[in-house]
């Protein structure tokens, strides 16, 4: 099921590689396209959506890294590169989800919100126990 979503265009993402491994994943994909996944529906339909045309959002709403791998500086590579994509592609804006309460799903999944503050994202909305965070391009 997974490779037909890759296949269509529905998922989207970047791979991390060490010596021919795969040490990290990151989805990034449009927003209107994540609105559609199941990962969205499930923890995410609090977040507002931009109703404005003119607002083209890159959304990163899911991420791992190798255990071996993590704090090496893997993650913070990845969203470089979506990010610098994402502006060579036309989007505005990238975003991303953060729990405010880390736990062992937002380490493996989400990322924390000190390292996507060193790359320049903002809070732009918040719930109790997360928080959109922007980077316009």
């Amino acid at each position: 099921m997974l490779l037909q979503f890759v296949r269509n265009g529905n998922l989207q993402g970047y791979l991390a590689y060490f010596e021919g491994n795969v040490v990290g994943w990151v989805n990034a994909n449009t927003k209107s396209e994540c609105l559609n996944c199941l990962g969205w529906q499930w923890g995410r339909t609090a977040y507002p959506t931009d109703s404005a045309t003119d607002i083209y959002t890159k959304s990163i709403f899911c991420f791992t890294i190798a255990p071996d791998f993590q704090r090496k500086g893997i993650a913070t590579q990845l969203l470089e590169r979506v990010c610098q994509d994402a502006k060579q592609d036309g989007f505005h804006f990238v975003e991303v989800y953060p729990d405010k309460i880390l736990n062992e799903k937002s380490e493996n999944f989400v990322g924390y919100t000190e390292m996507y503050e060193k790359l320049g994202f903002a809070v732009v909305y918040e719930t109790e126990n997360r928080c959109v965070m922007r980077k316009e391009l």
